[in-house]
This record gives C-alpha cells, structure tokens and sequence, in this order.
C-alpha cells in the first residue's frame, strides 16, 4: 500500500517542530542575559555613566538581534533530520516491500575514508553525510548509496567538490579508469594515460586499449542521461566502482508532508536505485 498514513504525517511534523522550537530555543536562552543585563546595571547605576550606558546598549542590542532570529527560526527554520531520521526509513519500508528488494538504510554515516580511498578528489576535504541506502543489483552487485556534500574549507572560501550522491559498487572486474567531467585524478600508483581531453568529458585510462572501457563509458553515459547530474565523475580499481554524482538542486528538506511530497521522494529514490542497478548490465557487456 502506497498511501501516506495521517499518523506519519502527524509524527514527521511532530518532529519538525520540535527540532525548530529545540534549536529556536538556543537564541531564547542566549536572549535573557542580554536583557538582564542592562536592567540590571540601570537599577545600579542608572544610565549617567557614559560607559555603563553603552555597556547596556550592545547587550538590548544582542537582545533585539536573538529575538529576531528565535521569531524567524519559529516561522520559517526546517530541519533535515526528521527527513533522514524518520520519513526515509519509512519510505524505503515501502520501497522495499513494493519493489521487493533487500535495502538496508543508515543515517548520518561517517563515510570519509570511503571518499578517499575512490581517488575522485583530494584527500583533505570534509564532508557532510545524511544518509547511506545498501542493497543488492539483481546480478549479486553490492551497492551503497550515500547522500553527501564534500568540501574544502580555508578562511572566508568554500570549494565544493560535489554535492549530491556518493555511490560505491562492489564487484566490477575491470581495468581501472576514470571518466570525468571536470578535474582530474589524484597522485596514485596507477599511470593513467589520458584518452579524451575535451569540455565537458575527461578520460583517463590505466590500458588504453582494454575492452573493458567501453563497458564503463557506456555506464557514464547512462547515467549521465537518466540522473542528468551537474557533474559526473567514475573510477574504477580493485574490483569496485566509485561514482560521485554532483545534483543541480540537492532537496533535502520538506516543509509539508502530504501524499503528493510522499511520492515524489518514494519516486526519486525508485528512480535512483533502479538506475544504479540497472546501468550495471548493458547489452554486449554481459560478461564484465
């Protein structure tokens, strides 16, 4: 059954509100000094005193400013965590019934080492997981799934590396090469022999001449047309292949739960994984 429960609804908004009064609360509680303060010192010294008044001013004016920002966050802050906390179990519940697939589910994964040891970006970079989806491709493929933003921090600048899907596929017995869109490999041991160098597609292969690098382009290129990504990038070695899929507009909130938003994500996430699995057999390259 497919339909949205009127008791999940009622439970994801529970949660939303009161993750917002949680962190609203915050700016509450730094706001009572910041009017104690100065009401206090005015008792005491009254405001003749050039300093005290001053003193008094920057602390209503901490005051003002807290107020101002609790009443926004009441109104309009959305917390992701009840997303990837409550209503993605439940929807992949339904998923895996419906779809009947064995799909195991992780929120807020720590997933670093996994990111570097793909050789897409560089090593020293942070990254913000929501959440991990693992199953099975229906021909013994293991798959992991992970929500995630990957950055590079330093003073006043961000530079995002991707922010979307980090995907690692389990089983993939091919020589190791890397199809890129933008950017290139990290320092490894592999020599990688650069064969396409144009904007928008970079390739980089350790055998040039492998049979196994049309299989992979031909992935690319699928993916590329089904989850049409901002960025793509794929590499492959020891068995595995490593895909990071930078999204357009990453959704990552819902303000309102109702059946049609409900769809849309169990759509999404449908689409997602089926895509995922499917790109792995391609006609011609049964045999990879």
């Amino acid at each position: 059954m497919n339909y949205l429960t009127s008791n999940v609804i009622q439970t994801y908004h529970d949660l939303i509100n009161k993750r917002t009064k949680k962190i609203a609360n915050i700016f509450g509680i730094i706001a009572i000094p910041s009017l104690l303060i100065p009401i206090t010192l005015f008792f005491i010294y009254g405001f003749s005193d050039q300093l005290i008044f001053v003193i008094s001013l920057i602390f209503a004016s901490n005051f003002v400013g807290c107020g101002i920002v609790y009443i926004i966050l009441r109104r309009m802050f959305i917390s992701e965590k009840p997303l990837y906390t409550y209503l993605y179990p439940k929807v992949l519940e339904k998923i895996q019934y419906n779809e009947k697939h064995d799909i195991k589910y992780e929120a807020y994964p720590k997933i670093k080492e996994l990111i570097r040891e793909s050789l897409l970006f560089t090593k020293f970079a942070s990254n913000t997981t929501r959440c991990g989806i693992y199953y099975h491709s229906d021909h013994g493929n293991s798959i992991s799934i992970y929500d995630t933003y990957y950055y590079t921090q330093s003073n006043n600048s961000t530079v995002v590396h991707f922010n979307g899907y980090y995907i690692m596929i389990n089983g993939i017995q091919v020589e190791p090469i890397q199809i890129r869109t933008k950017g290139r490999p990290t320092r490894t041991q592999i020599h990688y022999t650069r064969t396409i160098n144009e904007k928008g597609l970079k390739v980089f292969c350790d055998k040039p001449s492998a049979k196994t690098n049309d299989y992979i382009m031909d992935i690319f290129n699928k993916i590329n047309d089904k989850l049409n990504p901002k960025h793509l990038f794929i590499n492959t070695m020891n068995q595995k292949m490593y895909i990071a899929v930078d999204v357009h507009k990453p959704k990552r909130k819902i303000k309102t739960l109702d059946q049609q938003s409900y769809d849309e994500l169990k759509n999404h996430l449908i689409h997602l994984t089926n895509t995922i699995s499917d790109v792995l057999f391609i006609e011609g390259n049964k045999n990879v």
